[in-house]
């Protein structure tokens, strides 16, 4: 699997998450956790996040955001 980043940021209160692909020198991801929940919604978020990573989320273009995560959502 590609290198992993994971980051803490203040963000709105919605916004559990987000994974982030980016490219240096080769693939890199970075899973941004919001630093305003607890530990354990942090931990769910980190796992549903990785859900994406392991689906190849990134290469289904021809679904949109919306159905990917009601997906995503479903296999919670």
């Amino acid at each position: 699997m590609d290198e992993v980043n994971v980051i803490y940021a203040d963000l709105p209160p919605r916004i559990k998450g987000m994974l982030v692909k980016t490219f240096d020198e080769e693939e890199c991801y970075t899973i941004v956790l919001n630093s305003r929940l607890s530990a354990e919604q942090n931990r769910e978020t980190y796992e549903h996040e990785m859900q994406h990573l392991k689906e190849s989320d990134f290469d289904q273009a021809d679904k949109d955001v919306d159905q990917i995560e009601m997906v995503r959502h479903v296999a919670i």
